[in-house]
């Protein structure tokens, strides 16, 4: 080796160190950054609360903002399909008297095609999170906070918001249901104000077992859409 090369080389291999140096403490910078807007912004905020990185917090967390994307695309995802739902459940409570159930069939039944098409929407979002989430590579000290604010917004709401479009689902149909039973026994039916009258002891055990059925389907909606609204406080 030449003189030359002796003093170059020494002096390259010197910045390199100082770059790898430099691309370490950085990481460690990103890496407790994340681990602190995961604890302050999610973990320990009341309900559910998935913030918009600024363009300083996009910054400061680098390549772990790709990590919170994983949380923050889904709850997006999440949004919309609350949205898109909201007709439905709009139509399920605008159905308030026995006979609006016979005079509104077509829209129980577009509702509940808009119901299918959400649940579907969304599990597939699901599937799709739960897939990048298994991707990423987290250090020993992100690992259990990620999971933790992971849970808190995607696993738990996620749950939640399908166990309520199910039972809107389960409500329309029972609502189809009871609709069939008033057609059919149209002649024997009344209806007087938001009450029904039938004729027969036999229809009117029938009926009792319908209206019994929409008022559990109702009341365990209602416990849900209260589990879900105190969660997102």
């Amino acid at each position: 080796m030449n003189p030359l090369a002796r003093k170059i080389f020494p002096v390259f291999f010197a910045g390199l160190t100082l770059l790898g140096l430099a691309a370490c403490s950085n990481e460690e910078g990103e890496r407790k950054a994340f681990i602190e807007f995961l604890q302050t912004r999610i973990v320990d905020q009341p309900g559910l609360r998935v913030p918009k990185l600024s363009a300083e917090e996009q910054k400061s967390l680098g390549r772990y903002a790709s990590h919170y994307a994983v949380i923050g695309d889904f709850n997006d995802s999440m949004g919309k399909a609350f949205t898109e739902a909201s007709p439905a459940m709009q139509t399920m409570a605008s159905l308030s008297t026995p006979q609006a159930l016979v005079q509104e069939q077509a829209r129980i039944g577009d509702a509940r095609a808009a119901l299918a098409k959400v649940k579907g929407q969304l599990g597939d979002q699901l599937g799709k999170t739960q897939a990048d989430r298994a991707k990423l590579q987290q250090p020993d000290d992100v690992k259990p906070v990620f999971q933790t604010a992971y849970d808190k917004t995607v696993v738990k709401p996620s749950e939640l918001m399908l166990k309520v479009l199910e039972q809107t689902d389960g409500i329309l149909a029972e609502a189809q249901n009871f609709a069939t039973f008033l057609k059919t026994n149209e002649a024997s039916v009344r209806f007087v104000g938001s009450q029904v009258e039938v004729n027969t002891p036999a229809l009117l055990e029938e009926l009792n077992v319908h209206l019994g059925a929409l008022n559990e389907k109702r009341q365990k909606l209602m416990a849900l859409q209260n589990e879900l609204n105190a969660m997102v406080r």
